[in-house]
């Protein structure tokens, strides 16, 4: 569903990540999701990344979490 009135409350552009307000009628109310939680990850697990990485617009990724030792 795509929603028109809608404003952005806040924005991290380091972080890539924006907290938006659906201001539409009849919007319903959605439920929060939380963050992952990268120590409950195990290693095998399948995972999503969701943002702009490098100026790309809208992408998500999905994978296998490989590693949890790899220096960024």
């Amino acid at each position: 569903k795509s929603y028109k009135d809608l404003r952005i409350v806040a924005m991290n552009k380091f972080a890539d990540l924006a907290l938006l307000k659906v201001e539409d009628a009849g919007a319903p109310k959605f439920k929060p999701v939380p963050f992952g939680d990268v120590e409950a990850l195990a290693v095998g697990e399948r995972v999503f990344a969701i943002g702009s990485p490098l100026g790309l617009e809208r992408t998500v990724t999905e994978g296998i979490m490989s590693t949890k030792t790899r220096e960024m």
